[in-house]
């Protein structure tokens, strides 16, 4: 709540480095870009930041103080969540303004963002994931890009976009994804391949928290509410399907769910 990024030992309990004001508002979360050197935050100001880790010349020594990369502009009111995916140069938000946000940077040519996704509430949590289920590799190496996310409108939800590796880029068919507009910053809504009340009563929304898919059995999602701890297993789609999302045959039908006290 003070508005700074400190980066800490885990081993030792050292603080190594502060960031000060790194943000106008409390910070609500913080994410590494795993082999790229950067360092992703969001906070209730609505923006998300890049960070810049500068490498110590040797392994011992103290990192030199995160610099400011990149500010990235779009949502209308705070930012509940960051995520950077593991393998691409790909960024994913989650806002009180109810949407979700895919961040693209590209080297060459700046940052793209992406209309990901729309709750009806605040979006609380938003996470990459792998496929629930294996799908052929396609040899053009254009791949469905998975991510799910939790909101106060007591909602989870299941996302896939088409994303080009090559290029780098998300391809704008089938009705996945549109990019906003520069000026008026509107898109049409991108349909989640799934999603399915949290609670029992939908009348009286349970609001979720947090969501993580499991190490590795792919198919199952652990969501933290207000009233406790929700496992969701996604059923393996039918042959025909294949991994291919369909809106108006959607496979995820039959979820089970488990309720942990």
């Amino acid at each position: 709540n003070d508005y700074s990024i400190r980066l800490w030992d885990y081993r030792s309990g050292e603080c190594l480095q502060v960031v000060p004001d790194a943000h106008d508002h409390f910070l609500t979360s913080c994410r590494f870009a795993v082999g790229r050197g950067l360092l992703a935050s969001a906070s209730l100001d609505g923006m998300v930041s890049l960070w810049r880790l500068p490498t110590p010349p040797h392994e011992s020594e103290r990192p030199g103080v995160p610099v400011l990369h990149t500010l990235l502009h779009g949502h209308g009111m705070g930012v509940h969540w960051i995520d950077c995916h593991r393998e691409f140069p790909l960024a994913v938000s989650g806002s009180e303004d109810q949407t979700i946000r895919l961040w693209l940077t590209r080297s060459n040519d700046g940052t793209y963002a992406y209309d990901a996704g729309l709750h009806a509430s605040d979006v609380t949590c938003v996470q990459f994931c792998a496929p629930p289920y294996s799908c052929r590799p396609d040899p053009y190496r254009i791949n469905p890009l998975w991510y799910a996310s939790v909101a106060k409108d007591g909602t989870f939800a299941l996302w896939s976009l088409p994303y080009d590796e090559p290029r780098n880029t998300i391809l704008e068919q089938r009705g996945f994804a549109t990019v906003a507009d520069a000026e008026t910053g509107e898109a049409e809504p991108v349909l989640p391949t799934f999603s399915i009340p949290i609670g029992e009563d939908p009348n009286e929304p349970t609001v979720g928290w947090f969501v993580q898919q499991h190490a590795t059995k792919r198919s199952i999602f652990v969501v933290a509410h207000d009233q406790g701890v929700l496992l969701l297993q996604v059923p393996r789609p039918s042959p025909e399907h294949a991994c291919e999302p369909s809106e108006a045959e959607p496979w995820f039908r039959d979820l089970a769910r488990e309720n942990i006290v």
